[in-house]
């Protein structure tokens, strides 16, 4: 199951939380300027943007339906790249469903004799 389920028109907002190694919360204004980036296994899926405080990010879904989808958070803090649990890169999953109807169409299957 994916970490996150958004509909073809929906967007999400990932918050940005920090720790040091006693697991004590700091504050994304430690992060190197410019550094925290979301990066998807298929780029071509979402629409990425990074709130100017790095403080969080929004995911937008393009509207083609995905499953699975990796997203991975990266970002350094005094040149230092940081880890998500297990000392590995922080991922997260996303599948992009279908949204509510806005249309009806029609298909006719070939003529037969009565």
């Amino acid at each position: 199951m994916a970490d996150v389920l958004l509909l073809d028109n929906q967007n999400v907002t990932g918050t940005v939380a920090l720790t040091d190694a006693a697991g004590n919360a700091v504050l994304s204004s430690a992060l190197d300027a410019g550094s925290l980036a979301v990066t998807f296994t298929d780029p071509t899926q979402f629409t990425v943007t990074i709130a100017a405080d790095q403080s969080s990010f929004d995911v937008q879904s393009v509207g083609t339906l995905e499953t699975g989808d990796t997203g991975t958070v990266t970002a350094t803090a005094g040149g230092v790249p940081l880890n998500g649990p297990g000392g590995t890169p922080f991922t997260f999953t996303v599948d992009v469903a279908a949204g509510p109807p806005v249309s009806i169409g029609v298909s006719f299957g070939a003529p037969v004799a009565n």
